[in-house]
């Protein structure tokens, strides 16, 4: 069927026609003139605003999570050496690494936005891939980013109480709920200022883990 272009309304039928009233409203409109802005029957097409060194930015900012600030304390004094403790960081590098693989192939198998639910939904059914869905949205990605939100604000509270071993939980919890709501409303408003604080956020993430990982190094 070949595509049709509605450059003022895209819920219009496929007579429609638009008028000079139509024209008036809308003088602010970029006519869809390239073929990626055509619209097939059915089929929507967002706007595409990140390209490969924003999908690379965001990739290596989720590989870098918030935890590294966390978990080498812990690590290091469970492990008991310094050499054990960089075989558990290797070991848990390559698990990481087979993770990032299997992912890669079942982008270029199944080439579909959506990510584990479009990967779920191909192979399993719609039934799993909703429970899947359910449960990302409801139980995983809310208290991931309740663990990073406290994690942020536990950081940024502390030279304020330098003398508590223990920081008072109502201005942490507070802090970490301000920053859940602002990048919630900042992903919701413009996408080009989410890519640029995940941009700033990646990149102080990247050289802080490669400043705090040479005093440890060295001793």
């Amino acid at each position: 069927m070949t595509p049709r272009r509605r450059d003022i309304n895209p819920t219009a039928p496929t007579d429609y026609e638009p008028g000079s009233s139509d024209m008036d409203a809308h003088t602010n409109i970029i006519p869809a003139t390239s073929k990626e802005n055509l619209i097939e029957e059915g089929n929507f097409k967002l706007k595409k605003e990140l390209g490969l060194w924003d999908g690379v930015g965001i990739i290596v900012g989720i590989i870098i999570g918030s935890g590294i600030f966390v978990s080498p304390k812990g690590v290091l004094q469970f492990s008991g050496s310094m050499g054990m403790a960089l075989i558990v960081w290797a070991v848990s590098g390559l698990l990481s690494l087979v993770g990032a693989l299997c992912y890669a192939e079942l982008g270029t198998l199944i080439p579909r936005s959506g990510g584990d639910y479009a990967y779920i939904y191909e192979v399993f059914g719609p039934l799993p891939a909703f429970l899947f869905l359910w449960v990302t949205l409801l139980v995983i990605l809310p208290t991931s980013n309740t663990v990073m939100a406290l994690t942020f604000a536990t950081y940024i509270i502390k030279p304020a109480f330098p003398n508590c071993d223990t920081l008072p939980e109502i201005p942490v919890k507070l802090l970490a709920a301000v920053v859940i709501c602002f990048l919630t409303w900042l992903n919701c408003a413009n996408v080009k200022w989410a890519k640029m604080v995940q941009s700033v956020f990646t990149a102080g993430k990247f050289w802080l883990s490669r400043l705090s990982s040479v005093p440890e190094c060295i001793t």
